[in-house]
């Protein structure tokens, strides 16, 4: 499994406001992706599912999902510890890193887009 992700700006504020991520399966055995986790500031770790089901990617099959600045993963736990860090997790419990997850989460996190303006989809 290789996955990426890329920072986007608002077309309205200019301002970084969601993180797209893409995952293509490049091993031979299907895949299913089963959560989006994040690590916390706190060294904490939380993740939310990508459906009921998962999703299951054949050999070159990609999943691609996007999240934004005041999504629920951006912060865990009752202190709110922010977000410093993505990947992604399948139902063997197999954690995947996306690349660039550390610094895009950071642009995000430091980002002055506007609560209450759209920040995706």
């Amino acid at each position: 499994m290789k996955a990426k992700c890329f920072p986007r700006e608002h077309d309205r504020t200019d301002e970084y406001s969601s993180i797209f991520i893409t995952a293509t399966n490049h091993g031979r055995r299907s895949v299913i992706l089963r959560w989006l986790g994040g690590i916390y500031a706190d060294g904490s770790k939380g993740r939310i599912a990508i459906s009921t089901d998962g999703v299951k990617l054949q050999e070159g099959e990609f999943y691609e999902t996007e999240f934004g600045k005041f999504d629920g993963i951006m912060v865990n736990g009752g202190d709110m510890s922010p977000l410093v860090d993505i990947f992604l997790e399948d139902s063997a419990g197999r954690h995947y890193k996306i690349e660039g997850g550390r610094a895009n989460t950071k642009l995000i996190s430091q980002s002055k887009h506007p609560l209450g303006v759209r920040t995706h989809g």
